[in-house]
């Protein structure tokens, strides 16, 4: 068997391999993003996304549920309407009975709409005392599989509430105070 482990000036970061092998990837398709170089560089071309399409579904759907679970772990949930789906909203209540809701931007590549990217978009849930102006109120925070589901759900929970902040009646994202989401 093949070591997973990094190799001397190897494409495939070692916090993407741990990722990969976390959601249960295999050798063969762990090769073929080291063969790609890495997930950042697969983003890059479309004719790659399009050639690794079902090996990107198959990270993606993976790595989803995972990073759902992982969130559940603080306090996000379905609306308790009993359907639960692979891109359903989630939701959490913050201060004052204000809640978010945590949807899927789901990047489809190739004839059969294959996943081949998805960012985790959180926003305020639209309610009675609460107007809602979807597109300045979200953060969006894309998964570029270098970060271990756990650590992904932190970093959505500790970006989301203090980049939807309340502005007089309405909510509004402040891209000017937090400009950039750190990876490492």
């Amino acid at each position: 068997m093949k070591s997973l482990s990094p190799r001397y000036n190897d494409p495939l970061p070692p916090n993407e391999i741990a990722v990969l092998v976390e959601i249960g990837v295999d050798a063969i398709d762990i090769e073929i993003f080291r063969k790609s170089g890495g997930y950042r560089r697969i983003l890059r071309s479309n004719e790659t996304k399009i050639d690794l399409q079902d090996v990107l579904d198959n990270v993606f759907g993976r790595r989803i549920v995972n990073v759902r679970n992982a969130l559940r772990r603080y306090g996000w949930a379905t609306d308790g309407s009993g359907e639960q789906s692979l891109s359903g909203p989630l939701y959490k209540t913050i201060a004052d009975s204000h809640r978010l809701m945590l949807s899927l931007d789901i990047e489809h590549v190739g004839a059969g709409g294959n996943v081949a990217g998805v960012k985790y978009v959180v926003s305020s849930a639209p309610g009675p005392d609460v107007r809602v102006n979807q597109e300045t109120a979200k953060i969006a925070v894309p998964d570029l599989l270098c970060r271990g589901a756990d650590d992904m759900a932190a970093l959505i929970e500790s970006w989301s509430p203090l980049r939807v902040a309340r502005v007089s009646d309405d909510l509004r994202f402040s891209d000017e105070e937090f400009a950039d989401i750190p990876t490492p």
